[in-house]
């Protein structure tokens, strides 16, 4: 009998036993599982597209609402054009027309910074990717009072898009113009100013059309049979030019009443029209 009652206790306490290491196996199971999934989680690198990238682009520092005005504290003022994979950059020194710099080169994606290491050769660039690439081997630069070859490409990982009062990109890259290191903050801009506009067509007008400005530029079109241009943006000072209906010219401005523009013709006019005149595109 006390044999019996031995044998029960000494299988009850086997069962026991098998059940805490059941037990103890599943948690394991689960904790390794738990650890298994933490292990594997990785930070991936934020894909870009050149699409993001278009249009033209202004140096910018910050917004002062209580004054309603921009303000650029970069050294120099700086204006970026994309179109597709071209981008042209063109750059006032000092934020003064009477010295500027312009240079053309290609601009695209990359996968992994380390293809374009030093004396490796480049890869074709794509419209997608993670660094952005700036191409300026062999780009040719107007300006400083010498034209000369660049040879270098630049990469960057640090691209921010952000849209606050305005669109803005910082690409990440450093300026370096007219003995000036900085990096840039771009603003995205209706259309150049005609004071750079004039420049640049003077420069090179094959430059203009092959970039495509009008067409990432805003436009306005005149929806009257003669529109007057004004000296000043509360229309108080009449001009004697004038555009006529169907008439498209660069939008600069908007105010409540006016446009600014700049109209490409035989000459180039520039002043303030009134917003009732003139129908403003969509892009």
């Amino acid at each position: 009998m006390r044999n019996k009652i031995f044998t029960l206790i000494l299988l009850v306490f086997i069962v026991s036993c098998k059940k805490q290491e059941k037990k103890s196996i599943e948690k394991k199971d689960e904790i390794i599982t738990e650890n298994y999934d933490v292990s594997t989680t990785e930070d991936t690198l934020n894909e870009y597209d050149l699409d993001q990238l278009q249009g033209i682009w202004k140096s910018f520092s910050y917004y002062l609402e209580h004054e309603q005005d921009d303000k650029d504290e970069h050294k120099n003022e700086y204006y970026k054009v994309v179109s597709k994979s071209k981008c042209i950059d063109i750059i006032l020194r000092e934020h003064e027309m009477d010295s500027i710099l312009y240079k053309t080169y290609e601009l695209g994606f990359i996968d992994n910074k380390n293809q374009y290491k030093k004396g490796m050769e480049k890869p074709p660039l794509k419209t997608k990717g993670s660094f952005l690439v700036r191409n300026l081997k062999g780009v040719f630069q107007k300006g400083e009072g010498t034209q000369k070859f660049i040879e270098e490409f630049e990469v960057s990982q640090n691209i921010q898009r952000n849209y606050d009062t305005y669109e803005l990109l910082d690409d990440g890259f450093n300026y370096k113009n007219f003995g000036v290191v900085e990096k840039v903050q771009f603003k995205k801009v209706l259309a150049l100013p005609v004071e750079v506009y004039k420049e640049l067509k003077g420069i090179s007008a094959i430059e203009v059309e092959a970039f495509n400005i009008a067409e990432l530029s805003s436009m306005v079109v005149v929806n009257v049979p003669k529109s007057y241009f004004y000296e000043d943006e509360n229309l108080e000072v009449k001009k004697r030019a004038f555009l006529i209906q169907n008439d498209k010219a660069y939008l600069e401005e908007i105010n409540d009443n006016s446009v600014k523009v700049y109209y490409d013709g035989a000459k180039i006019t520039s002043g303030y029209l009134k917003k009732s005149e003139v129908t403003i595109l969509q892009d």
